[in-house]
């Protein structure tokens, strides 16, 4: 009952997630359309980039699940 997906990890850019989770906000939507089928997990694979060097700047979680948020609600 619910979709999934992996984007790699030590991931520090979160535009690649943007574009994943509308793509599967999408797929969610036509999976309901077309077959009636509410899909009720969205499993967001992947690792956040955590600070390995000096100069590394990884999102912050806060960041991260206010993104998934308003991506999932459609804000």
């Amino acid at each position: 009952n619910g979709l999934h997906f992996h984007l790699g990890s030590q991931i520090f850019d979160l535009s690649s997630y943007v574009l994943a989770i509308k793509e599967m906000v999408k797929l969610m939507k036509k999976i309901k359309d077309l077959e009636g089928i509410d899909t009720l997990n969205l499993n967001l694979g992947g690792g956040l980039g955590v600070k390995y060097l000096e100069s590394d700047l990884p999102p912050s979680i806060e960041n991260f699940v206010n993104l998934i948020v308003r991506l999932i609600s459609g804000n």
